[in-house]
């Protein structure tokens, strides 16, 4: 499990930046602290599949979207 806040950026495939700020709290919200987050490979999925995510859709993207439409590992946490 990835507790600390800068573990996300473990998340982030080198030579990738977040799109914005909330992009990253979104990645943080669903992948740190969730003890279904256990390998890199599934932080990596989550980064990814967030920072997928339009910048016009960021703040209103429910966790359902990220999973169905963003290929966000279901890690079993609801915003």
């Amino acid at each position: 499990m990835y507790i600390f806040p800068n573990m996300i950026e473990m998340g982030l495939k080198e030579g990738k930046t977040w799109p914005s700020h909330d992009h990253k709290q979104i990645a943080s919200t669903i992948g740190l602290c969730n003890p279904n987050v256990t390998t890199m490979d599934t932080l990596q999925a989550v980064v990814t599949a967030v920072c997928a995510v339009p910048q016009e859709r960021i703040r209103r993207v429910s966790y359902k979207e990220l999973v169905d439409e963003f290929d966000l590992p279901d890690v079993q946490i609801y915003l």
